[in-house]
C-alpha cells in the first residue's frame, strides 16, 4: 500500500511540475497570491519563508506592465538564479576579506599603511 501511495505522490509531483510550464494568470488578491507563492515554492524546493516570498512578490512587481500571465516555471528559475547570484555574490566578497586581510599581514610585516600599499593582484 505504501508503494501505491508512494507512486501516487510522485505522479501527482510530475503532473505539478509538467503543468508549471504553461503560463497561468497572476495573482490578483491576497489570498490568492499566497497560495500561488506556496505553489511556485515547492515547485522550487526552497523554504517557504518571508524571504522567498518577498524574493518572488519582488520578481512579480518588476513584470512588463502588459503581463497578466506567466508560467510558475519562469518564477522557480527565477527563483533559482537569484539563490545563485546570492551565492557568488557572498564568495566575490569573501575573496575581497581574504585579499585585504592578506594586505593587512604583509603590511604588518613591513611596517607600511594598508592605504599606501599596493593592491595583490588575483593572479600572479
Amino acid at each position: 500500500m505504501k508503494a501505491i501511495l508512494s507512486v501516487r505522490s510522485y505522479l501527482k509531483a510530475l503532473g505539478r511540475t509538467a503543468l508549471s510550464f504553461l503560463p497561468t494568470p497572476l495573482p490578483n488578491s491576497p489570498q490568492t497570491l499566497d497560495v500561488w507563492l506556496g505553489e511556485v515554492l515547492e515547485l522550487s524546493g526552497y523554504p517557504d519563508n518571508p524571504s522567498f516570498r518577498n524574493a518572488l512578490a519582488t520578481e512579480i512587481m518588476h513584470l512588463p506592465t502588459r503581463s497578466v500571465s506567466k508560467s510558475k516555471a519562469y518564477f522557480v528559475r527565477s527563483i533559482r538564479a537569484a539563490v545563485i547570484r546570492q551565492q557568488v555574490f557572498a564568495s566575490i566578497e569573501r575573496a575581497k576579506d581574504e585579499a585585504k586581510a592578506a594586505r593587512q599581514a604583509e603590511a604588518d610585516k613591513t611596517g607600511q599603511d594598508v592605504a599606501s600599499s599596493p593592491k595583490t593582484p588575483l593572479v600572479e
